[in-house]
C-alpha cells in the first residue's frame, strides 16, 4: 500500500491511496480530513456482493444444508452400514463421501455464486463503475466526484 498527502494552497487536505480499500489518516495537524481519493477495482466489486451474499438467507440456507446436514446424513448411512451389516470397508468409503461432500460442495456453490457476480456487470457497467473517486466534505453535504459525474449528497 502507498499514498500521498493531498494539498491546496500549502494546506493537507487528506490522503490519496493506492490500493484496493481506503483507509482514513489523519493530515499533519491532526484535524479532520476534508477529501479522499480512492479507486474502484474489480476485486473491491467482487468482496462488496460476496459480502452482500453472505447475509442472505438462501446462501447461508444452501451452505449449512450442504455443510452439515447432507454430510450427517451420509455419516449415519456409514455408521448403520458399519453397525448393523459389519461392512467396515463400504462404511468408511460412505463416510469419506460424506466428509467430501461437507468439503466440496460449499466450494463449488461459493465458485458458482462468483461466477453470477461476474456476468451480472456488463463491460459497459464495469466502465462506468471502475475508477478513481473523491469523496470531499463540504458545509451540510458530501460530494462524491468520479470521472463522469460529482453527485452531492445531504
Amino acid at each position: 500500500m502507498g499514498g500521498r498527502s493531498i494539498a491546496r494552497n500549502g494546506k493537507t487536505l487528506g490522503y490519496r491511496v493506492y490500493c484496493s480499500f481506503f483507509i482514513i489518516v489523519p493530515n499533519d495537524n491532526n484535524t479532520s480530513m476534508t477529501e479522499l481519493e480512492y479507486t474502484l477495482k474489480e476485486k473491491d466489486l467482487m468482496a462488496f456482493n460476496e459480502h452482500q451474499l453472505q447475509d442472505a438467507e438462501h446462501v447461508q440456507r444452501a451452505l449449512r444444508r450442504n455443510q452439515a446436514i447432507v454430510p450427517g446424513i451420509i455419516v449415519v448411512i456409514a455408521l448403520f452400514y458399519w453397525f448393523y451389516y459389519q461392512d467396515v470397508l463400504s462404511a468408511i468409503y460412505i463416510a469419506m463421501i460424506g466428509v467430501a461432500w461437507g468439503l466440496l460442495v460449499p466450494v463449488y456453490i461459493r465458485w458458482n455464486l462468483i461466477n453470477q457476480i461476474k456476468a451480472k456487470y456488463t463491460d459497459k457497467e464495469k466502465a462506468r463503475i471502475f475508477g478513481d473517486y473523491t469523496l470531499r466534505i463540504q458545509p451540510n453535504h458530501l460530494v462524491e466526484v468520479s470521472n463522469d459525474e460529482e453527485v452531492k449528497t445531504a
